[in-house]
């Protein structure tokens, strides 16, 4: 009686460890084989993601573009600076993620803003000319992520191809 007991309950928790280890099977190949609607909504929410980073990206470059050259300190630059870095970076793993995208103009714009940004500590560049050196940079990124971002607006698919 005692060891009748003692199966009921094991039972159930072996049951229960069956139901949930099915529940962890890989679920990615439905992505995987393009069949199925799991593909285009983790597509969907990559090119959702990268349009998310775009503004970011975006918002972070009117910050440094904000700055008053006449009144802004080389600390207030790099951290500001330091803002739009970290959207960059989440642009480039965004882009990573989604498909169709043609982020070739984006990113060869970032070398120019990355150069600027770069020549800031230790150049002896004063505050004003290193705020108007990286916002004139700022203009061509701001462009190739106007390009991108129309795209965004209602569809599925931000670009046209990678390269």
């Amino acid at each position: 009686m005692r060891k009748a007991a003692l199966l009921v309950p094991l039972g159930a928790l072996v049951l229960l460890l069956a139901l949930g280890l099915a529940g962890c099977g890989d679920s990615s190949s439905d992505s995987e084989s393009g069949s199925g609607g799991g593909a285009t909504t983790s597509q969907d929410t990559a090119n959702a993601a990268l349009c998310a980073s775009l503004n970011d990206l975006q918002e972070a470059g009117s910050d440094l573009k904000s700055l008053d050259p006449k009144n802004t300190t080389l600390t207030q630059l790099s951290t500001t600076a330091a803002g739009l870095g970290a959207a960059w970076t989440a642009v480039k793993a965004a882009a990573a993620d989604a498909k169709d995208v043609d982020t070739s103009a984006l990113s060869d714009s970032w070398d120019g803003v990355k150069t600027a940004l770069a020549a800031i500590p230790g150049s002896g560049t004063s505050p004003s000319a290193a705020v108007e050196s990286v916002t004139s940079a700022l203009e061509p990124l701001q462009q190739a992520a106007d390009d991108l971002k129309p795209q965004c607006e209602g569809s599925t698919t931000t670009g046209a191809t990678t390269s």
